[in-house]
């Protein structure tokens, strides 16, 4: 009789022991991956519960397994997620790591039988920064290339009074806070031939600005403009249709006067 009772209190004490284990938070671990790449290499650190298994790393997809409760390692996770720069693009929220540049863009707590799954998804940068390159290279087909207005060069040999030429160069780079920066300049030439083997070259417009993607529309805003017509008006802004092949057709030709045609910076890929 002794030993039974012996044994549920002993049965009785690993509960309550298993149960405390199961409902008390003991913080997080953080775990540390390093991808080798071509130049450099990246880190992913995410922060872990603690007394958690490693289940599967994919390319930047990673599950842990851990016997706690679903309720304590969200709360654990949340603490980790605190430490992050919280964002959202498209209603979706996501966790910025500035440091190691990388965005923590789904996690999930997933509950099994005997115990819970832990998954992070994480995407190199900053996760709308991706979204919105990777959209702009779907429109802009070439992304950081020069596009040519009315081919781009001159000959000479051409019978021509005056002429224009431009080329429209988009970039992009990163701030200080990571975040992705769209820039362009705009160079348009107008020359004036003497002969055959002399023209003058005059400025229309020389300018760098931001720009930004809206509905298969290219707005581009100058921020430092040069010109050696004084009567030219350029506008502030200037809007651009995205062509199916990454053109840009400029929607409102301040040049009218210089130019008469449709302006169509054309894909050079060459």
């Amino acid at each position: 009789m002794l030993v039974k009772r012996v044994l549920i209190l002993i049965l009785l004490v690993v509960v309550v022991l298993l149960l405390l284990f199961v409902n008390h938070s003991f913080g997080y671990y953080e775990d540390e991956i390093i991808y080798e790449k071509e130049q450099g290499s990246q880190t992913v650190v995410l922060g872990v519960p603690k007394y958690s298994m490693a289940g599967n790393y994919g390319m930047y997809s990673y599950t842990y397994k851990n016997f706690r409760s679903k309720k304590i390692l969200e709360e654990e996770i949340s603490d980790y997620l605190s430490t992050l720069n919280e964002r959202t693009y498209n209603g979706v929220k996501y966790y910025y790591n500035m440091d190691n540049d990388y965005s923590i863009y789904e996690y999930e707590v997933k509950p099994s039988f005997i115990y819970n799954t832990i998954s992070y998804k994480v995407r190199e940068g900053d996760y709308a920064g991706s979204m919105v390159l990777n959209d702009y290279k779907k429109y802009l087909k070439y992304m950081k290339i020069f596009r040519s207005f009315n081919g781009g060069t001159i000959n000479l040999n051409d019978d021509f009074d005056t002429k224009i030429t431009g080329t429209f160069k988009d970039d992009f780079s990163k701030d200080k806070n990571g975040n992705y920066v769209f820039n362009a300049t705009i160079k348009i030439l107008n020359y004036k031939k003497i002969n055959n083997e002399k023209a003058e070259v005059y400025t229309l417009e020389n300018s760098t600005g931001s720009y930004h993607i809206e509905n298969g529309k290219l707005y581009y805003t100058r921020i430092d403009t040069k010109s050696d017509y004084d009567d030219l008006n350029i506008p502030k802004k200037s809007v651009f249709t995205i062509q199916e092949d990454g053109s840009l057709v400029l929607n409102d030709n301040y040049l009218k006067d210089y130019y008469s045609n449709d302006v169509n910076f054309v894909v050079n890929n060459e």
